[in-house]
């Protein structure tokens, strides 16, 4: 659930550390990705073991809406050189 998480919120992180003024991508993907999670555990029995991994209520899912902006761009940091080389050729054309 987490690291499809941070998956869900890496291009927030990317705008939020590259153009803070011109965030466009949706934060609110991984909320709904946490509430339908939820909903399908509470109906779906071979679910149950997913409870214990989400988070109970708004704040908790802030939390973790959070957490998994700081992961998503602390991966970014960390992989900054093949991120960078990676955008520059999709902007090149050379990765179609």
């Amino acid at each position: 659930v987490l690291k499809v998480l941070i998956w869900l919120m890496a291009p927030v992180a990317m705008e939020l550390s590259r153009h803070p003024q011109l965030l466009s991508s949706d934060a609110e993907v991984g909320r709904g990705f946490l509430q339908r999670l939820g909903d399908k555990a509470r109906v779906l029995d071979y679910l149950d073991a997913l409870e214990g991994a989400l988070p109970d209520g708004e704040d908790e899912t802030d939390d973790y809406l959070r957490w998994a902006i700081a992961e998503a761009d602390a991966i970014l940091r960390d992989n900054a050189d093949v991120v960078g080389t990676l955008g520059e050729a999709l902007v090149g054309g050379a990765a179609t």
